[in-house]
C-alpha cells in the first residue's frame, strides 16, 4: 500500500514538472516573438532647434495632441558636443548620425578629426536604399552630417562633392537638383515637408531589403534664431505633418521604426503662465525631447545621449539585443527617472528562468523518488 502511494506521489512529482517544463518554453517562445525584432526600415525625423517648449507651445496652440506627442515611447536627449559645451548643428548632427561626439563645425569626423562612419552608409552596406529630406540646403550642417565627412562645415566645394560621391537614393531639399542621376529621385522642389515625405517613402519603399530616411525640419531653428513665435510653431507643425506621414505608413508596413527628435534646442524658449517668449537668439544646452515608434521603438525612452540614436539603430537592424532591453512607455511628464523603469523583456525573462528552475526542481525530486522506489521493491533499500 505504502509502495502504491509512493509511487503515485513520484509520478504526480514528475507530471508536474513536465507540465512546467512546457509551460517555461512557451513563455521563452513569447518572451522572444516580443523583445528583438529586426526593423526592415528606419524613418529619423529631426526637429532643427526644436526643445520641450517648443513641441509644447505647438500643442498649445493646436489644441490637442501633436502627432508626434501621441507616439507610444517617449524620453529625453541629451545634446552637449565632445568638449561639454553648447553644441552647434555639425557636432549634434554627426552624434546623431555616427554616435560618435564631437567639436562644433566637424561633420561626419571625431574630436581627433578621425573619420567615422555614419548611419546612412550603414543601412548602404546592408543594401538598404537611403534618403535626406530638408527644408533648407540640402548642404546644411544636419543633412550633411548623414554623408560629409570634413572638419569645417562651411567648406561648400568639398561637401557637395561628397554630396554627389554618396549615390542617395533620395535626396529632396533646397539646391537638391544639383545633385541628380539617372537612378535616383531627386528635387529641389518642395509643396509640403509631409508630401515630400509621402514621395521619399513611395519610392524608397520599393527596395527589397528596407531603407534609411532622414527627414529634417530646418526652419524650426531659423526661428528660434529670430525669436519668431509665429514661424516656430508653423515649423513645428508642418514638421509634425510629416511625421504623421511617416507613422501611417509605419502602422501599415509593420516592420518600420520611427524617431522623432531634435539636435538642439534653438531661442532658450521659455513659458511664462500662457504666453511663451524667446531668451536668446542661440542655442541652448536643455534636453531635446525623442519619440518612438514600430518595431524597436521600446529601446528608446528614458535621458539618452544623442549618440545613442544611431548606435541603438545599428544594433537593432543587426539583431543584437545585447544591452538593448525595452522598457515600458512611461510618459515624460510623469517624472519616473529611466533607472526606475522596469525593462518588459528582463520582467518576462525572469519569470520563465524561474518556472523553469522550480520545473527541474521537481523532476530531479521525482527522479530520485522513483530510484528509491525501484531499489526499496527489489529490497536493496
Amino acid at each position: 500500500m505504502r509502495k502504491g502511494k509512493y509511487l503515485t506521489i513520484t509520478r504526480l512529482l514528475m507530471l508536474l514538472a513536465i507540465i512546467l517544463i512546457i509551460i517555461s518554453s512557451i513563455s521563452n517562445i513569447v518572451v522572444a516573438e516580443n523583445t528583438i525584432t529586426s526593423p526592415k526600415n528606419v524613418i529619423l525625423l529631426i526637429g532643427d532647434g526644436m526643445g520641450p517648449n517648443q513641441v509644447l507651445m505647438a500643442h498649445d496652440i493646436k489644441g490637442s495632441n501633436l502627432y508626434m506627442e501621441d507616439m507610444p515611447y517617449k524620453g529625453m536627449l541629451s545634446t552637449v558636443n565632445a568638449v561639454g559645451g553648447v553644441t552647434d548643428s555639425a557636432a549634434a548632427g554627426t552624434a546623431l548620425a555616427t554616435g560618435a561626439k564631437t567639436r562644433n563645425s566637424y561633420l561626419g569626423m571625431n574630436e581627433d578629426e578621425v573619420f567615422v562612419s555614419n548611419i546612412r552608409e550603414f543601412c548602404v552596406r546592408h543594401d538598404k536604399m537611403t534618403g535626406i529630406i530638408s527644408t533648407v540646403k540640402i548642404t546644411d550642417a544636419t543633412p550633411a552630417a548623414f554623408y560629409a565627412h570634413n572638419v569645417v562645415r562651411t567648406e561648400e566645394a568639398l561637401i557637395k562633392k561628397q554630396l554627389i560621391e554618396s549615390n542617395i537614393d533620395v535626396i529632396i531639399g533646397p539646391g537638391a537638383q544639383n545633385y541628380s542621376t539617372p537612378n535616383n529621385l531627386v528635387t529641389g522642389e518642395m509643396e509640403s515637408l509631409e508630401k515630400a515625405t509621402i514621395l521619399a517613402i513611395e519610392f524608397l519603399d520599393k527596395g527589397e531589403n528596407g531603407f534609411f530616411l532622414m527627414v529634417e525640419g530646418g526652419k524650426i531653428d531659423h526661428a528660434g534664431h529670430s525669436n519668431s513665435i509665429e514661424q516656430c510653431n508653423y515649423e513645428v507643425l508642418e514638421f509634425d505633418k510629416a511625421v504623421k506621414a511617416a507613422l501611417e505608413f509605419a502602422e501599415k508596413d509593420g516592420s518600420t521604426l520611427v524617431i522623432v527628435t531634435a539636435d538642439h534646442e534653438t531661442g532658450g524658449l521659455q513659458k511664462s503662465n500662457t504666453s511663451y517668449k524667446f531668451t536668446s537668439p542661440n542655442h541652448t544646452g536643455v534636453d531635446v525631447p525623442v519619440f518612438a515608434f514600430g518595431v524597436g521603438a521600446s529601446y528608446f525612452t528614458g535621458r539618452i545621449c544623442n549618440t545613442e540614436i544611431s548606435l541603438k539603430i545599428k544594433r537593432l537592424i543587426l539583431g543584437d539585443s545585447l544591452n538593448l532591453l525595452p522598457t515600458k512607455a512611461v510618459p515624460v511628464a510623469a517624472g519616473i527617472a529611466p533607472e526606475t523603469v522596469v525593462p518588459e523583456a528582463q520582467e518576462s525573462n525572469n519569470h520563465a528562468l524561474w518556472i523553469g528552475s522550480f520545473s527541474l526542481l521537481l523532476l530531479c525530486a521525482g527522479g530520485i523518488g522513483f530510484y528509491i522506489l525501484r531499489k526499496k521493491m527489489e529490497g536493496k533499500l
